[in-house]
């Protein structure tokens, strides 16, 4: 913004006017691709949390469908 010269005849009002929307737009897009991803994230800890939970309980079928299920949601964290 500090690179746009201000001029009398009102030209960088016209230019920001133009450039706002796709300013709105690039942020609704950050915005949905980060809340896209922490969705995926919890839902992970969920599975995995309910993989723990039914490994104490001796419920090892449910604890390996959970675990698979954390991995299949988050592939590549080493963590589930």
């Amino acid at each position: 913004m500090a690179s746009l010269k201000a001029t009398d005849d009102g030209s960088l009002a016209r230019r920001l006017v133009r450039a706002k929307p796709w300013l709105y737009a690039v942020i609704l897009a950050l915005v949905g691709f980060g809340a896209r991803n922490l969705g995926y994230d919890i839902a992970a800890e969920v599975y995995y949390w309910a993989s723990l939970s039914d490994a104490q309980n001796s419920r090892l079928s449910k604890a390996y469908l959970n675990s698979l299920q954390a991995v299949v949601v988050r592939p590549g964290v080493p963590s589930y």
